[in-house]
């Protein structure tokens, strides 16, 4: 009974015209552990860097590694940007041991805000202020970090409209600090921290959004 075919047939479901999001078992278990993984990349060098706001920042910080995500939410996109531009909903979308809190209470995000906000990395406490460096609503907003556990964090968020659902998109330059010592702790633990943090937030955003 567990291996063998039972040849089931949902007619009920077939005859209402219902179609399923994943037809076959591989598809499914492909979406669990692949779909919308980050893509962490390291950069050969400075050239590969494609950001014309900020270049100072980036300049100056020089990120040695890039990531990328993509998500389609059901929900039109003014609906998209206003939640995910809202300082206060990034602790919905963040894993509840890192104990997100905005300091001094939620603030008004415009081009220039700074938002400053703790949480912890195990038992580590962190503080990071963060300043809107660009502000496009509804389809593009950048934070970047001017305080915080990296040396370099500049991190874009794009909305586009699909009809009437939303692409979002994360695109982040990042740095590990503390030199050669820091680029053995990106590999071993940051990396797949961050793995871990961004599928979190995928896997919140396709519950509460129906993202695919």
């Amino acid at each position: 009974m567990l291996l063998g075919s039972q040849r089931v047939e949902p007619q009920r479901l077939r005859d209402l015209g219902f179609t399923y999001r994943f037809p076959m078992l591989n598809q499914a278990i492909a979406d669990v552990v692949h779909n919308g993984e980050a893509e962490i990349s390291p950069l050969r060098s400075s050239a590969e860097v494609h950001a014309p706001v900020e270049e100072n920042y980036l300049q100056k910080r020089r990120p040695t590694h890039e990531l990328r995500t993509r998500t389609v939410l059901n929900m039109p996109i003014d609906e998209a940007f206003a939640f995910f531009s809202q300082a206060e909903n990034l602790g919905l979308v963040t894993p509840a041991d890192m104990r997100f809190e905005i300091q001094g209470g939620a603030a008004a995000i415009t081009n220039g805000a700074t938002i400053d906000y703790r949480l912890r990395v195990g038992p580590v406490p962190i503080h990071w202020r963060t300043r809107i460096a660009e502000w496009e609503p509804p389809h593009c907003f950048i934070d970047l970090q001017e305080w915080g556990p990296y040396r370099c964090w500049w991190h874009k968020h794009t909305f586009s409209a699909q009809g009437s659902r939303t692409v979002m998109e994360d695109h982040v330059y990042d740095a590990p600090p503390f030199g050669a010592l820091g680029r053995l702790a990106n590999r071993w633990f940051i990396v797949p921290r961050l793995r871990q943090i961004f599928g979190y937030r995928r896997d919140v955003i396709r519950l509460r959004f129906g993202a695919s």
